[in-house]
């Protein structure tokens, strides 16, 4: 779940089910969807972070401008 937009900075959680139990651990949002991608989960977005983010760019991180600068 890409759950809120602060600061420019998306906040993301894993929603995971254990013995039964469902449990949210914190996550980047780039290793949120690549765990989900890999498992062939869903992805959710909030409605008030697509609404926040509409119109705006997406920045590389500083290990995305590295790798392109090699």
């Amino acid at each position: 779940m890409i759950a809120e937009l602060r600061n420019d900075t998306y906040i993301a959680f894993l929603s995971v089910e254990v013995q039964g139990k469902e449990l949210q651990i914190d996550s980047r949002p780039s290793d949120a969807i690549a765990i989900a991608l890999r498992v062939k989960a869903l992805i959710f977005v909030s409605a008030q972070v697509l609404a926040e983010s509409q119109g705006r760019a997406v920045q590389p991180d500083r290990a995305e401008q590295t790798r392109g600068a090699l």
